[in-house]
């Protein structure tokens, strides 16, 4: 049995993680030939870190500067929405089976551990910076508050149908993004113009777009920031014919 301890975190290879939440299933099964069967899922989770890269690696990670870390501060993460949830059903009639699936996440986080050091003042490391003007060393502070971007959803759907007396002929379509969604759950960022390549338009690095696509959501000076997908998949069609081999 492993002993239970308490004290103040240690960062780690991973830097530190804490979080809490929770998660939730329900799903009823309708084993009539006519009915509904559906699957509801969702998650819950205030997640809390000191690092601003991946999630998914415990090495190479990219962490706060350590004065930050020390003062116990820690940030949301881009790579970890709050809430996000799952439906799906089995809308059947016979031989016939409709199967839409619905995923929502949100909101995401962005404009995370975003550091203001004084504007008269030069940084001299990672952790530390020199105020030219009073001649003292300043720590680090994270000096922009958070943003949180818009839900993301997303719709799949695939309808099929059981043909031969044996049932063992299934003939269907499978559609991708059936809706046309475009928004990815990407977050806020600030737009700017390329001084070397004026053919392309405002946009957010690594790519600008080569015609005008993007909203301001609010405007500082001559940068604005914004929302812009990143990919944009159109709806896919997938036909399928499966033959069960007794």
């Amino acid at each position: 049995m492993l002993p239970i301890t308490f004290g103040p975190q240690l960062p780690q290879n991973g830097g530190i993680r804490q979080a809490f939440g929770f998660e939730l299933g329900i799903n009823h099964v309708d084993p009539r030939p006519i009915g509904v069967s559906w699957w509801l899922s969702g998650t819950y989770d205030n997640y809390w870190t000191s690092i601003t890269s991946s999630l998914a690696s415990s090495y190479n990670v990219a962490p706060l500067p350590t004065p930050i870390v020390q003062r116990g501060n820690l940030i949301r993460s881009a790579f970890d929405p709050l809430l996000s949830g799952t439906l799906t059903a089995d809308l059947h009639y016979n031989n016939f089976h409709l199967i839409p699936l619905i995923y929502y996440q949100g909101p995401s986080f962005s404009n995370i551990g975003v550091q203001t050091i004084c504007s008269i003042g030069i940084t001299s490391s990672a952790n530390t910076f020199l105020n030219t003007f009073k001649g003292v060393v300043v720590p680090p502070q994270i000096g922009q508050s958070e943003t949180q971007t818009q839900g993301y959803w997303v719709v799949n759907t695939s309808a099929l149908v059981h043909l031969g007396p044996k049932r063992d002929l299934t003939l269907g379509v499978q559609v991708f993004n059936l809706f046309n969604q475009t928004h990815d759950p990407t977050g806020e960022c600030t737009a700017t113009q390329l001084a070397n390549t004026p053919q392309l338009n405002t946009g957010c690095g690594p790519f600008w777009p080569n015609s005008p696509s993007l909203t301001p959501t609010s405007v500082t000076g001559g940068s604005y920031r914004t929302y812009q997908d990143y990919s944009q998949t159109a709806p896919q069609f997938e036909l399928f014919l499966v033959k069960r081999i007794p």
